[in-house]
């Protein structure tokens, strides 16, 4: 009869592995892949189907071996005839966003089920209450941002599983549940609870905590935004505590010190602001401290203040520790280089100030320089040059010292770090020649020396040994690459970033052989060359590319409407001829400062795709005529559009009351006529309408004081525009920039002028408005009239205030 149900089961999974290929009747199903029985009656005990094959992936092929592997399907209630089960594992399959069946709370003998990552959505059944018996149950669901998850209006159906001894519901989208901490505290063998991303806000207060043995906790990325709960620090047995990214506020209270036991311990991404506790040293057990605080300003963060004590030398279990990016200071104590279990060193974004030697003195004179593998000094306040202690730390694998104030030569000895796998060395101020020692580290998967003074030439005996590079950053110096004709690198690069280097005159032809980038930014490289064709079908996985400016030639063929390039740079080189046609996928391209000839239609209007995902538009300074076509519905995502100086004319396309989106507009100084359009109404986002240098005649409208209340910067300068300045824009309260003069404008200046309230408001910082969601190349610019001359302005844009009206009868 168990060997009928299986067979039952199998028949309504999807199995293309063929995990299941054993299952063939007329056989002993206690042979069967995933089935375990009872020695004694024969019974099935345990079926266990979990997808174990590379849960954690790293690469694109282990992603495709994960998700080939994976049982499809549905879950038959022939399982219901394994009445003697007592384990089910069905975790990291797919079964489609079906709800978990209702009946599972029949299977009476389990005492484990893991249904964790398989596609469940829809309301726990409260059946699974039912199972008196279950100690484990197992329902993390997917990541929440793949898509509906499992839910649940209240745990009441909890308050059945006494035996309960481990609970992860994480994923679960428990937003609804109120008192969800009661019903956790009538389990009071709890061992284990797993509640991170289930939407969860308020904390019920606690008496008393029943659930007195837990040694796992974890209630991180959830939205409580309250202070800790103090029924935490009853919590003796805590082995565990995971408390990040769940708005906690307030100071770290001292109750912290009560859980002696506690090995591993996340507060980081919170709004807790206190000096750095003495207790935290008093945890000898610990293992495990992830106290880091946020790199952004408007992120909730903790900030810990003060110096790390001396007395971090108690914590002698230590294996990793992550204070960065707080508000320390004073110096690295000496007593951390004792500590001889610590494996990974996280201080970024601190301000300790110390000399490099120094920090390498105290990492490499003890036990540290052996156990030592991860070490992140990033932004610092370091200062210092290298000496020969860094070849102490043999057994490093992640060195970041980016951001400081790192000066001199970069050692030879660099090169007998021979586990290196990532050394970021940006943003400093380094100079001499690269010692050709890096060659030698054979580990080495990421190489950052970007923003330095580094000059001379890089040649392939830097790259001799080094097989597995996937990212070459060395932007920014004036490093001059020459590599030997018909050099083939020995690595596959996923990201190249040579911004400033000298590659040209030639096109570099090693690149020839990197079929795996994902992004390329040669920007500024000295290449005067035309693209071969072959580089344009190089990666099937292309996102960034950036080769502005240089001295590019030739004509871009069609090749971009295939590739998956995303984000496209070609500002500021000598391409011509017609625009070339784009895929679906592009969200940022930048054709700028070129020599593109030739009418818009083709470019814009070819596509058959309603779901063009364009953002940004750049294709000012060309040779461009026509008209501006009137097929903008296929473009509706567009919210940066620069088109100007080119030698477009006619009226705007009434299909631009389509692009909602729409920010910016830049079309000054074309030859563009008619009025003002009305499709310009539906733009309500607009902050920059630049109309400057064209044709434009009739009046300024009403309604761009009404609909387009957001605006920043109005340029209407040198049109053909008659009749008054309308009083409507008085509700332009965010204008700083207006230039409406060489007009025919007639009238008094209105009152309505002195609601440009931010005209008026002193602003203390610089600043400039970007729109780009990825490298920030997209600054917004205007045009200001000042001192007799026209000048224009990116980085202060925010500082300047303008209102020009010359040349006019007011």
């Amino acid at each position: 009869m168990e060997r009928d149900a299986l067979l039952r089961f199998k028949k309504e999974l999807q199995d293309s592995s063929n995990r299941l290929s054993s299952w063939i009747p007329q056989t002993d199903c206690c042979e069967w892949v995933g089935i375990r029985c009872d020695s004694f009656t024969g019974h099935v005990k345990e079926l266990n189907l979990a997808n174990t094959r590379y849960v954690i992936w790293e690469t694109e092929a282990e992603r495709i071996s994960f998700e080939n592997y994976k049982l499809k399907g549905n879950l038959s209630d022939s399982i219901l005839n394994l009445k003697h089960a007592s384990h089910i594992d069905q975790s990291y399959n797919d079964f489609g966003g079906l709800r978990i069946p209702d009946f599972l709370g029949s299977l009476v003998s389990l005492n484990y089920l893991n249904l964790t990552g398989s596609g469940f959505q829809g309301l726990i059944p409260h059946q699974l209450g039912n199972l008196s018996n279950l100690q484990q149950l197992g329902l993390r669901g997917n990541s929440p941002f793949s898509g509906p998850r499992s839910n649940s209006g209240n745990l009441q159906w909890l308050q059945g599983l006494r035996s309960l001894l481990s609970l992860d519901l994480s994923y679960a989208n428990l937003r609804k549940v109120s008192n969800w901490l009661l019903d956790i505290n009538k389990l009071p063998s709890l061992v284990e609870l797993r509640l991170s991303y289930c939407e969860l806000g308020h904390i019920t207060p606690l008496s008393r905590v029943n659930f007195t043995s837990l040694s796992v906790l974890d209630i991180s990325s959830n939205n409580f935004n309250e202070f800790l709960p103090k029924w935490i620090f009853d919590l003796g047995s805590l082995v565990s505590l995971d408390l990040s990214g769940s708005n906690f506020q307030g100071s770290l209270p001292r109750g912290f010190s009560n859980l002696t036991s506690l090995q591993s311990l996340n507060l980081e991404y919170n709004y807790l602001n206190s000096s750095l506790p003495e207790w935290l040293f008093s945890l000898t057990s610990i293992t495990s401290i992830r106290m880091k605080g946020s790199s952004f300003e408007d992120l909730q963060s903790l900030y810990l203040q003060g110096e790390i004590s001396n007395d971090i030398v108690n914590l002698t279990n230590l294996v990793s520790l992550d204070l960065s990016w707080n508000e320390l200071k004073g110096t690295i104590p000496s007593s951390i280089g004792t500590l001889c279990n610590l494996r990974s060193i996280s201080l970024s974004g601190n301000t300790f100030g110390q000399k490099l030697s120094e920090i390498f003195d105290i990492f490499s004179a003890g036990c540290l320089a052996k156990s030592l593998r991860f070490l992140d000094l990033g932004g610092t306040n370091i200062s210092g040059h290298f000496k020969n202690n860094i070849a102490k730390l043999r057994n490093l694998k992640f060195l970041n010292i980016g951001g400081n104030f790192i000066s001199g030569l970069i050692p030879e000895l660099i090169g007998n770090l021979s586990s290196l796998e990532y050394l970021n060395l940006a943003g400093n101020g380094l100079n001499g020649t690269v010692p050709k020692s890096m060659g030698s580290l054979w580990s080495l998967q990421q190489l950052i020396l970007s923003y330095n003074r580094l000059e001379g030439i890089v040649s392939e005996v830097h790259f001799v040994n080094i097989v597995n590079l996937i990212q070459l950053d060395i932007s920014e110096n004036n490093l001059t690459m020459s590599f030997s004709i018909g050099w083939v690198p020995p690595f596959r690069l996923r990201h190249i970033q040579l911004r400033s280097c000298n590659l040209g005159p030639q096109f570099p032809t090693w690149l020839k052989s990197q079929k795996s980038f994902t992004d390329v930014d040669l920007s500024n490289a000295k290449i005067s060359d035309t693209i071969p064709d072959w580089f344009w079908s190089l990666s099937t996985s292309y996102l960034y590319l950036n080769l502005s400016p240089n001295q590019l030639l030739g004509e871009i063929p069609d090749f971009l409407l295939h590739a998956q390039f995303t984000l496209i740079y070609l500002s500021s080189n000598k391409f011509h001829g017609n625009l070339p046609h784009i895929s679906s996928n592009v969200t940022e391209l930048d054709l700028s400062n070129n020599s593109f000839s030739g009418n818009m239609s083709h470019f814009l209007c070819h596509s058959t795709s309603q779901d063009n995902r364009l953002e940004i538009l750049h294709l000012g300074d060309n040779l461009l005529s026509g008209n501006i076509p009137n097929c903008c519905t296929k473009w509706t995502s567009l919210e940066v559009v620069k088109l100007g100086n080119n030698n477009l004319f006619g009226k705007l396309p009434s299909s631009m009351r389509s692009l909602s989106k729409l920010k910016s507009l830049h079309l000054r100084n074309n030859s563009l006529s008619g009025e003002i359009p009305h499709s310009l109404k539906n733009c309500l986002n607009l902050r920059t309408l630049d109309l400057s240098l064209n044709a434009f005649q009739g009046n300024i409208p009403a309604w761009m004081g009404t609909n387009l209340s957001n605006l920043m910067i109005l340029g209407l300068r040198s049109n053909k525009l008659s009749g008054v300045i309308p009083d409507e824009l008085y509700h332009l309260s965010s204008l700083q920039i207006m230039d409406i003069g060489k007009n025919t404008l007639i009238g008094s200046i209105p009152h309505c002028f002195g609601n440009f309230t931010a005209m008026a408001t002193k602003r203390n910082s610089f600043g400039h408005i970007f729109y780009s969601f990825y490298h920030g190349e997209f600054l917004e610019n205007a045009y200001v009239i000042t001192k007799g001359g026209e000048f224009q302005y990116n980085n202060i844009l925010t500082l300047m205030t303008s209102i020009d009206l010359p040349d006019n009868t007011i």
